[in-house]
């Protein structure tokens, strides 16, 4: 694309004379192609007010074919599966009551004079 204005000269010969009249002609360069859809807006006038709305068209919003095919990109997330367990079919501990022999101190009301009687066992 040439940014550059183009010029082009006219010249005209005038049947009375030998006159001539040269004009010179500056083209301004061709509008740059938009692509955006916020340009396809045209504004109409109304009455008192100015009312901007886009076309309708056939194309998407982004015009332009290098978009290409998009690529996955792969992403790890935890997925929790679950796992079968073994309930009642594996061996698992079970409590068995076992006696011990705990001592445990017992008293037993006596009167004095019995007292003197136990300890003498005791001993």
């Amino acid at each position: 694309v040439n940014n550059i204005p183009q010029s082009v000269s006219v010249t005209t010969n005038n049947q009375q004379g030998s006159m001539f009249k040269q004009q010179v002609i500056v083209k301004p360069p061709p509008p740059k192609v938009m692509r955006n859809k916020a340009v396809n807006c045209k504004p109409y006038m109304h009455t008192k007010g100015v009312s901007c709305r886009p076309h309708p068209c056939t194309k998407e919003t982004q015009t332009d074919d290098s978009m290409g095919k998009p690529v996955l990109i792969p992403i790890p997330v935890p997925i929790y599966i679950p796992a079968p367990m073994h309930m009642y079919s594996s061996p698992f501990p079970v409590p068995v009551p076992f006696p011990l022999p705990v001592p445990v101190p017992i008293f037993v009301p006596t009167t004095r004079n019995s007292i003197t009687g136990i300890i003498k066992e005791i001993k």
